[in-house]
């Protein structure tokens, strides 16, 4: 463990392991990802669920406000709600990101908003209750994120044994982030080579599980080169890149419904182009909100990054046409080989 600590080399060298090991899975296909991932997620909840019990039995018989002070001291209400924002932003991220896989899934017209009216609940109360847990266990919630996280509170709570059952649940939950993470956005390089805009090599199927391995590949190897940068940079980096992309969405979203009223559409928000705008603008506010409450507390440093990340945008949009899209159609492929499917 001290090794991980002190050497920057190890620890790249076993997340590069990991990414691999991951990436090989979604090699193999959605339905391998999705199996994988109830196995982590019965690791994570397990631990999580006996520490939110033993929390509730000592609060019931030693009830103390464990919701107060409601801001650290010296911080402002808006400076620690915007910090606070997005760090559950970060959390919530890649609800979208199932958009990506749609074809790889039977019946997702059925399977989606399904699983989503599941899966919003679940995952609310998995972050609501440790929270308030972790808070009724008498430790100083100062040194939360310094010295103190999730199994040093397990551990004030119902001892050493659940600290160390937490932890290791925390490492089977960044994995099976992960793991979804490389899913959804390793279709993006694929759909990117199918217009026409990287190289037609990365549209190429795996022969046996009909998935875009180089495509997989692709982002296995960028991941690989930004597990190098600070947790925090790449947090609040991410969720300002998502939140601009979001952004974006929302004016497609609002310009489609302008232009293109009457286009097929399986998911229709209803109350017309008024409540498609009102559905735009609660997202946009939290993410201006958030930004600005960053800005407020920590100054803005962190926009430089990520100013730079977004300015690179239509740079690469104009070498990378001039270079293979040189003025073609757009050919989208829209079809998966069945060995891929869920």
């Amino acid at each position: 463990m001290d090794l991980l600590d002190t050497s920057k080399l190890v620890r790249w060298l076993v997340a590069a392991t990991l990414i691999a090991v991951f990436a090989w899975v979604n090699i193999r296909g959605a339905k391998a990802v999705g199996d994988s991932s109830k196995v982590f997620a019965a690791m994570v909840f397990t631990p999580f669920i006996i520490m939110i019990v033993l929390a509730a039995v000592k609060w019931a018989a030693n009830p103390v406000p464990f919701w107060q002070p409601l801001t650290p001291p010296d911080t402002g209400l808006m400076g620690a709600f915007g910090l606070g924002l997005f760090i559950v932003m970060y959390n919530y991220l890649g609800w979208d990101g199932v958009s990506t896989i749609l074809e790889e899934i039977r019946n997702p017209l059925k399977v989606i908003p399904k699983a989503m009216l599941i899966a919003v609940p679940l995952v609310i109360l998995a972050y609501l209750l440790p929270v308030v847990a972790g808070l009724s266990a008498g430790v100083d919630y100062a040194r939360w994120g310094d010295s103190v996280n999730f199994p040093e509170l397990a551990r004030a709570i119902g001892g050493r044994w659940l600290g160390i059952w937490v932890a290791l649940g925390g490492m089977f939950c960044a994995m099976g982030l992960f793991n979804a993470m490389i899913l959804s956005n390793s279709r993006l390089p694929f759909v990117f080579a199918a217009d026409r805009y990287l190289p037609s090599r990365y549209v190429q199927r795996h022969p046996k599980y009909g998935t875009p391995y180089r495509a997989v590949i692709l982002s296995a190897v960028i991941y690989a080169l930004l597990v190098v940068g600070p947790f925090e940079t790449l947090a609040v980096t991410t969720v300002l890149l998502y939140g601009v992309s979001l952004i974006l969405q929302f004016v497609a979203l609002i310009v489609l419904r302008v232009k293109a009223p009457d286009m097929p559409r399986p998911f229709r928000i209803p109350g017309g182009l008024l409540g498609v705008i009102v559905v735009a603008l609660l997202p946009v506010s939290i993410i201006v909100l958030a930004v600005r409450g960053t800005v407020l507390e920590e100054g803005a440093t962190f926009l430089m990054l990520a100013g730079l990340l977004l300015a690179s945008a239509p740079v690469a949009f104009v070498v990378l046409s001039a270079l293979f899209k040189r003025g073609q159609a757009d050919t989208l492929s829209h079809e998966l080989t069945s060995g891929s499917h869920d």
